[in-house]
Protein backbone atom coordinates (compact mmCIF):
# COMPACT_ATOMS: atom_id res chain seq x y z
CA UNK A 1 0.00 0.00 0.00
CA UNK A 2 1.69 3.51 -0.87
CA UNK A 3 2.06 6.94 1.23
CA UNK A 4 -1.40 8.27 -1.03
CA UNK A 5 -3.61 4.91 -0.43
CA UNK A 6 -3.18 5.02 3.07
CA UNK A 7 -3.24 9.01 3.32
CA UNK A 8 -6.56 8.38 1.40
CA UNK A 9 -7.86 5.47 3.43
CA UNK A 10 -7.11 7.92 6.34
CA UNK A 11 -9.03 10.59 4.68
CA UNK A 12 -11.58 9.00 4.10
CA UNK A 13 -12.40 7.57 7.64
CA UNK A 14 -11.46 11.41 9.23
CA UNK A 15 -14.45 12.41 6.21
CA UNK A 16 -16.86 9.60 7.35
CA UNK A 17 -16.20 10.69 11.31
CA UNK A 18 -16.94 14.31 10.40
CA UNK A 19 -19.81 13.89 8.90
CA UNK A 20 -21.37 11.74 11.17
CA UNK A 21 -20.21 14.57 14.36
CA UNK A 22 -21.69 16.97 11.81
CA UNK A 23 -25.54 14.93 11.88
CA UNK A 24 -25.01 14.67 15.26
CA UNK A 25 -25.13 18.06 15.96
CA UNK A 26 -27.40 19.24 13.66
CA UNK A 27 -29.57 16.71 14.80
CA UNK A 28 -28.62 18.20 18.42
CA UNK A 29 -29.98 21.11 17.28
CA UNK A 30 -32.80 21.03 15.58
CA UNK A 31 -34.21 18.93 18.64
CA UNK A 32 -33.29 21.42 20.41
CA UNK A 33 -35.27 23.63 18.96
CA UNK A 34 -38.21 21.33 18.66
CA UNK A 35 -38.29 20.94 23.00
CA UNK A 36 -38.39 25.51 22.48
CA UNK A 37 -41.31 24.74 20.22
CA UNK A 38 -43.11 22.44 22.82
CA UNK A 39 -42.90 25.14 25.26
CA UNK A 40 -44.07 28.11 23.14
CA UNK A 41 -46.95 25.79 22.33
CA UNK A 42 -47.90 25.27 25.92
CA UNK A 43 -48.05 28.84 26.56
CA UNK A 44 -49.63 30.33 23.75
CA UNK A 45 -52.30 27.26 25.16
CA UNK A 46 -52.58 28.67 28.10
CA UNK A 47 -52.62 32.38 27.20
CA UNK A 48 -56.14 31.22 24.66
CA UNK A 49 -57.51 29.41 27.40
CA UNK A 50 -57.35 32.33 30.11
CA UNK A 51 -58.37 34.46 27.05
CA UNK A 52 -61.14 32.35 26.32
CA UNK A 53 -62.43 32.12 30.12
CA UNK A 54 -62.30 36.16 30.24
CA UNK A 55 -64.50 36.03 27.23
CA UNK A 56 -66.65 34.05 28.87
CA UNK A 57 -67.03 35.85 31.74
CA UNK A 58 -67.94 39.03 30.39
CA UNK A 59 -70.61 37.20 28.48
CA UNK A 60 -72.21 35.72 31.70
CA UNK A 61 -71.82 39.51 33.29
CA UNK A 62 -73.47 41.04 30.33
CA UNK A 63 -76.26 38.35 30.39
CA UNK A 64 -76.76 38.93 34.40
CA UNK A 65 -76.65 42.47 33.65
CA UNK A 66 -79.52 42.13 31.03
CA UNK A 67 -81.82 39.96 32.90
CA UNK A 68 -81.26 42.33 35.51
CA UNK A 69 -82.53 45.57 33.89
CA UNK A 70 -85.09 43.86 32.35
CA UNK A 71 -86.23 42.53 35.37
CA UNK A 72 -86.03 38.97 34.45
CA UNK A 73 -85.20 37.17 38.43
CA UNK A 74 -82.41 34.68 37.81
CA UNK A 75 -84.25 31.64 39.12
CA UNK A 76 -85.17 28.67 37.23
CA UNK A 77 -84.24 28.59 32.99
CA UNK A 78 -82.19 31.77 32.84
CA UNK A 79 -79.77 30.62 35.70
CA UNK A 80 -79.71 26.97 34.19
CA UNK A 81 -78.67 28.66 30.57
CA UNK A 82 -76.34 30.65 32.89
CA UNK A 83 -74.80 27.61 34.57
CA UNK A 84 -74.76 25.81 31.05
CA UNK A 85 -72.78 28.82 29.55
CA UNK A 86 -70.59 28.61 31.90
CA UNK A 87 -70.28 24.84 32.03
CA UNK A 88 -69.65 24.59 27.93
CA UNK A 89 -66.90 27.27 28.29
CA UNK A 90 -64.93 25.61 30.59
CA UNK A 91 -65.04 22.74 28.68
CA UNK A 92 -63.61 24.57 26.19
CA UNK A 93 -60.83 25.82 27.46
CA UNK A 94 -59.74 22.82 29.14
CA UNK A 95 -60.17 21.49 25.34
CA UNK A 96 -57.87 24.24 24.43
CA UNK A 97 -55.32 23.24 27.35
CA UNK A 98 -55.34 19.63 25.97
CA UNK A 99 -54.84 20.47 22.22
CA UNK A 100 -51.68 22.18 23.38
CA UNK A 101 -50.08 19.41 25.49
CA UNK A 102 -50.79 16.78 22.62
CA UNK A 103 -49.06 19.31 20.61
CA UNK A 104 -46.11 19.99 22.57
CA UNK A 105 -46.05 16.19 23.39
CA UNK A 106 -45.60 15.56 19.57
CA UNK A 107 -42.89 18.04 19.17
CA UNK A 108 -40.92 16.32 22.30
CA UNK A 109 -41.27 13.13 20.64
CA UNK A 110 -39.91 14.51 17.28
CA UNK A 111 -37.37 16.39 19.50
CA UNK A 112 -36.09 12.95 20.59
CA UNK A 113 -36.41 11.14 17.38
CA UNK A 114 -34.29 13.66 15.62
CA UNK A 115 -31.77 13.32 18.74
CA UNK A 116 -31.88 9.85 18.37
CA UNK A 117 -30.75 9.57 14.80
CA UNK A 118 -28.30 12.16 15.24
CA UNK A 119 -26.87 9.98 17.88
CA UNK A 120 -27.13 7.05 15.31
CA UNK A 121 -25.29 9.23 12.22
CA UNK A 122 -22.28 9.45 15.02
CA UNK A 123 -22.00 5.95 16.00
CA UNK A 124 -22.20 5.38 12.14
CA UNK A 125 -19.66 7.84 11.19
CA UNK A 126 -17.10 6.26 13.42
CA UNK A 127 -18.24 2.66 12.10
CA UNK A 128 -18.03 3.35 8.70
CA UNK A 129 -14.42 5.13 9.51
CA UNK A 130 -13.38 1.60 10.98
CA UNK A 131 -14.65 -0.21 8.10
CA UNK A 132 -13.06 1.99 5.63
CA UNK A 133 -9.83 1.43 7.65
CA UNK A 134 -10.16 -2.50 8.12
CA UNK A 135 -10.94 -2.40 4.28
CA UNK A 136 -7.83 -0.60 3.12
CA UNK A 137 -6.04 -2.99 5.26
CA UNK A 138 -7.44 -5.83 4.34
CA UNK A 139 -6.46 -5.00 0.87
CA UNK A 140 -2.99 -4.06 1.75
CA UNK A 141 -2.30 -7.39 3.58
CA UNK A 142 -4.20 -9.16 0.81
CA UNK A 143 -1.36 -7.63 -1.99
CA UNK A 144 1.21 -8.07 0.42
CA UNK A 145 0.40 -11.89 0.37
CA UNK A 146 0.05 -11.84 -3.82
CA UNK A 147 3.09 -10.15 -3.82
CA UNK A 148 5.36 -12.44 -1.40
CA UNK A 149 4.06 -15.59 -3.22
CA UNK A 150 4.35 -14.25 -6.89
CA UNK A 151 8.11 -14.25 -6.36
CA UNK A 152 10.60 -16.53 -6.98
CA UNK A 153 11.67 -18.50 -4.57
CA UNK A 154 15.91 -18.01 -3.90
CA UNK A 155 18.33 -21.20 -3.50
CA UNK A 156 19.22 -21.75 0.10
CA UNK A 157 22.47 -19.78 1.58
CA UNK A 158 21.78 -16.86 -0.79
CA UNK A 159 20.91 -13.92 0.57
CA UNK A 160 17.87 -11.69 -0.77
CA UNK A 161 18.46 -8.21 -2.84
Amino acid sequence: MTTVEIALAALSAASTVAQGVAANNTARAQAQAMRQNADIIRQRAAVEEDKYRRQTSKLLGRQRALFANAGVNLDGSPLLAQEETAANAELEALTMRHTGDLEAANQLNQAMLTRLKGRTALVSGFTGAGESLLGSYVSYDREQKRLTQSKPATPSGEKER
